[in-house]
């Protein structure tokens, strides 16, 4: 008809359009559907962590803390 009108896809929290839904990478999260790139997907600030694919960063745990942010797991929060 009028050519490729193909839209991305509607990707879930957590993930962006990149011809299918990605996951946001490790240290970074996105909270709401919708992302159409990698730069949609937010660094984790300090105190808190994410793995692939997350919503939203966790805290770490009490009386723990990383240094950076984009932190990936719980093994970089330290005391």
């Amino acid at each position: 008809m009028f050519g490729d009108t193909t839209l991305p896809p509607q990707c879930p929290a957590g993930q962006y359009a990149n011809g299918n839904c990605v996951n946001c990478p490790a240290g970074t999260h996105r909270s709401t559907t919708g992302g159409l790139s990698i730069s949609d997907c937010q660094p984790c600030d300090v105190g808190t962590y994410a793995p692939a694919g997350s919503a939203t960063c966790t805290l770490c745990p009490g009386g723990t803390a990383s240094s950076s942010t984009s932190a990936t797991s719980s093994a970089t929060c330290v005391q």
